[in-house]
């Protein structure tokens, strides 16, 4: 047991040092070693166990965290069913279709344990299916027989299991939608795609670490790195896809929560184009899905990662540093922020070539991934906003008016980009007041006292806090008050999607706790609130959106899936208010 622990280490300890060595710009003079080096190397590899195709592992922050891996679906489960020979994301449950070659998959939320339950009826020809400790049901119309609706009925054969859930902290549901499942291709959810990010870098700090030298550019003393991601049509940078990406009229990039399976968001996404109503075809949408890596997650696992993949520390000083625009863990030179801008920039300068009918781009995210949402869409000055225009060219020459104007333009180009937060356990608030007691005041002296941080970065616009950003710092200093940003974010466009069931009672720390509710479906509600009152202050209404979806808790799948969260991606929400009106009830805050 020993033996197959350490000689995987033993192996990739090899590997690194074969690497420098082949690439040192001195490595002439190990050119007699080299051929003992790949010789111990392959005898090394074949007495190696080969990977475990998944590892399940728990984190300091109390949240289940995957690594993800390719899923081969079985030809059969363990009841005989017959589940074809597709694939699906790691931990997912494959059910069959009617094409031998795939398989159709059920997510696996983070607290799930068991297999999902494959649904033998299909919902206008998508495959449909359960969580776990649920059973497919169809309910029909009374007044309308040909009106159906497929939904999971709570199981209640096991009544010692049930009594057991009861007691948990786990949302208590007697019905919910179903899963519309994904079935997606080999090449779609096993290839993981690098978006390349280019940053400063010392020669002598690049030589001693693993990092791939063949990178580094010895004239700008740069070097490369890459943001993983995941894609329904390929590479969004190879020429070899630019003819697939033609017809493309709308860009979903899904963010993953603390769990970084983004394997399983970009199936449960892909489904979206199929479900919704809109005038999108589904060959006109692409779906990527960015993989925020931990340090262990390109280890065992059969995946292959693109040279110099990002990583962010997912321990400390606290957990899941992506989502709060931390710098990566390797160079410490790239914000998981700025790596979102990249994408979004990526897609527009080539979109003459490669995006001709580009009309919108969507970034949503649920849970962790929420969190990462609202506050990139707070403090990133991407140009592809389209709203920075003005406020750069106040520092700049006269003579570059002009010239910047026109680049402004050509990267705007009618595209809009829309936000969408789903679900976060906390939000990033606009000033330091907050809800308490059913007013929005500032919090009492000994509040602050007891909790000195809640107004700080995470929480706040404040600095401070348990991680310095430096991402976060250089925004706020592009303005010259941090009104500018505020006012700024109220006219973008975003969007809150709540789950009417996601009111569990969460503990993770005062700033969260004291300062902004009790669960996440309160804390949308106040911090919508709250964007209400500091709109009001201003005598303007606000833009900003946000929506209740009925009979759904903590859920990535069925939020996006829903009705509301088709609408929130596909619908427009954000006309002119002369041409559209959008009567949304505002849930009145109770504490």
């Amino acid at each position: 047991r020993k033996l197959r622990l350490f000689l995987p280490r033993v192996v990739s300890s090899v590997k690194r040092k074969v690497c420098r060595m082949m690439h040192h710009p001195a490595s002439q003079k190990y050119s007699h070693h080299r051929h003992r080096l790949v010789i111990s190397l392959v005898l090394l590899l074949l007495l190696s166990p080969p990977s475990p195709r998944s590892i399940f592992k728990h984190d300091n922050s109390g949240g289940a965290t995957f690594v993800s891996a390719l899923k081969y679906c079985s030809a059969d489960n363990d009841e005989g069913d017959i589940m074809n020979n597709g694939v699906c994301p790691d931990r997912n449950t494959c059910c069959a279709t009617s094409q031998s070659t795939t398989s159709a998959c059920i997510t696996q939320t983070a607290k799930a344990t068991d297999d999902g339950v494959c649904c033998s009826d299909n919902d206008n020809g998508i495959p449909t299916g359960c969580a776990p400790g649920f059973i497919c049901s169809l309910l029909r119309n009374e007044h309308d027989d040909t009106m159906k609706e497929y939904v999971c009925e709570k199981d209640d054969s096991n009544e010692e299991e049930e009594e057991n859930k009861k007691s948990s902290d786990e949302e208590s549901m007697e019905k919910q939608p179903r899963y519309h499942l994904c079935t997606l291709t080999k090449e779609q959810l096993g290839v993981v795609h690098g978006l390349s990010i280019q940053h400063p870098v010392r020669w002598s700090n690049l030589r001693s670490t693993t990092h791939n030298l063949k990178d580094f550019d010895q004239e700008t003393s740069t070097t490369t790195s890459n943001l993983a991601y995941f894609s329904t049509m390929g590479s969004i940078t190879s020429t070899s896809t630019i003819s697939s990406h033609q017809s493309t009229r709308l860009i979903l990039i899904v963010i993953h929560g603390s769990a970084r399976n983004a394997d399983d968001y970009l199936c449960s996404a892909s489904v979206l184009p199929h479900l919704s109503q809109h005038e999108y075809d589904p060959n006109s949408i692409l779906v990527l899905s960015p993989w925020f890596l931990a340090p262990t997650d390109t280890t065992n696992t059969t995946l292959s990662f693109p040279n110099n993949a990002l990583k962010w520390n997912d321990v400390g000083p606290i957990a899941h540093t992506f989502r709060y625009g931390a710098n990566d863990s390797f160079f410490n030179k790239i914000s998981s922020y700025r790596a979102m801008d990249e994408m979004v920039e990526t897609i527009m300068r080539n979109k003459d070539e490669r995006f001709p009918l580009l009309e919108r781009i969507v970034v949503v995210g649920h849970s962790a991934g929420g969190q990462f949402v609202q506050r990139w869409a707070l403090t990133s000055s991407s140009n592809v906003w389209g709203d920075d225009l003005e406020t750069h060219l106040q520092q700049q020459q006269q003579r570059e008016l002009d010239e910047l104007r026109q680049n402004e333009n050509r990267h705007k180009n009618a595209v809009q980009l829309r936000a969408i937060v789903a679900n976060p356990r906390s939000f990033a608030y606009l000033d330091a007041r907050r809800f308490l007691n059913g007013t929005y005041q500032l919090p009492p002296k000994e509040m602050m006292h007891s909790c000195p941080g809640y107004d700080e970065w995470e929480w706040g616009l404040k600095p401070g806090g348990p991680l310095a950003v430096s991402y976060i710092s250089n925004s706020l200093s592009s303005f010259h008050s941090k009104q500018q940003m505020i006012d700024r974010y109220m006219k973008r466009n975003v969007i809150y999607l709540a789950g009417a069931k996601d009111d569990t009672t969460v503990t993770a720390s005062c700033e969260d706790d004291e300062f902004q509710g009790r669960s996440r479906l309160e804390r949308s509600a106040n911090f919508y609130a709250a964007l209400n009152i500091l709109s009001g202050e201003r005598g303007e209404s606000v833009r900003h959106v946000r929506l209740v979806v009925d009979g759904v808790g903590h859920d990535h799948t069925l939020m996006f899936q829903s009705d509301l969260g088709l609408e929130a991606i596909f619908g427009d929400l954000f006309l002119e208010e002369e041409d559209y009106e959008l009567e949304v009830d505002v849930e009145e805050v109770e504490l």
